[in-house]
């Protein structure tokens, strides 16, 4: 799944901490744990524009 569909999930904070990271509630890149998202930076920061 994608990180913005995780989000938009009832999911609990502790799968999302594991799906998509630990900061994931963080707006941008600070929030996208790549390794975990495979989302580039870029890719964020487009999405919050």
């Amino acid at each position: 799944m994608e990180s913005l569909e995780i989000l938009s999930t009832g999911f609990s904070r502790r799968l999302r901490c594991h799906q998509i990271g630990r900061n994931y509630y963080t707006r941008g890149p600070e929030g996208n744990d790549i390794h975990q998202t495979n989302i580039p930076h870029i890719r964020v920061d487009f999405f919050i524009l």
